[in-house]
């Protein structure tokens, strides 16, 4: 008889490899993360595609990694101040001498996102005036020029009445797919994400129109003190990407 094994699966025995050949001599390094960014980072949990992608890296290097959560706000700081962490993921830059940066570590993107059957052309940023629409807090600053200038908080307008920045990224979902709102902007991982994780509670069945209009990927880094520990981790990051484990860990939480 003969057995067949899909790509996936072959990547998913992989990635079990990788986590599971963490040698118990394996040197611990402290890694600050953000807090709750699902699926990037999952609550408190200690889980989350971020982390995978990190602890994939160094799983064959000697390194095993401790996961500290803590506000995007803090951690720069924190990363100056405190000589017990050595690392921080998921950032764009840090003042400071004497640090190695590993870029391509984590990437967004960032999208338009319609019920299909709601027939909207969206082909340009402002074709999104007069639009029922929910992004992320601060979602203002980080598109880009024109997207700031249209829909920054001051001045006044009739049609920033319908944009919306929820805290939660959750309850942005959940707006769009509730209809109160019939525009969605979200980076693409965490929307089908939360596609899957809310299809118990609302319908989220509806047929989707993806509407790219913003840079396609963002990518942020991670930072370390030490250039052994860099070195490795960019050693490690680049095998995954070649093997595929890389995109398949993202796929994990799309498909």
């Amino acid at each position: 008889m003969k057995i067949t094994v899909n790509s996936k699966t072959l990547l998913s025995a992989l990635l079990l490899t990788f986590v599971f050949s963490i040698p118990t001599w394996a040197k611990e390094i402290n890694v600050g993360f953000g807090q709750d960014k699902s699926p990037f980072i999952i609550g408190q949990t200690g889980k989350g595609l971020e982390i995978e992608i990190f602890q994939a890296a160094l799983a064959n290097k000697g390194y095993s990694v401790k996961v500290i959560n803590m506000s995007r706000n803090r951690m720069k700081q924190a990363f100056q101040t405190l000589p017990t962490l050595d690392a921080i993921a998921g950032i764009a830059k840090v003042e400071g001498e004497d640090l190695y940066y590993v870029g391509e570590f984590i990437y967004f993107e960032d999208y338009i996102f319609t019920k299909t059957d709601n027939h909207l052309t969206i082909n340009k940023i402002s074709d999104l005036k007069g639009l029922e629409i929910v992004a992320w807090q601060n979602a203002h600053r980080e598109l880009g020029a024109e997207f700031e200038e249209l829909f920054q908080p001051e001045p006044k307008a009739d049609y920033k009445k319908l944009y919306n920045e929820s805290s939660n990224q959750k309850n942005q979902n959940m707006m769009f797919w509730t209809n109160r709102v019939k525009v969605i902007i979200c980076d693409k991982t965490i929307f089908s994400w939360y596609r899957k994780q809310l299809k118990n509670e609302v319908d989220t069945h509806a047929d989707i129109t993806t509407h790219p209009i913003f840079p396609k990927r963002e990518f942020y880094s991670a930072v370390f003190k030490d250039k052994k520990i860099a070195d490795d981790f960019a050693a490690g990051l680049a095998e995954i990407k070649k093997s595929g484990l890389y995109d398949q860990l993202y796929r994990n939480y799309t498909e």
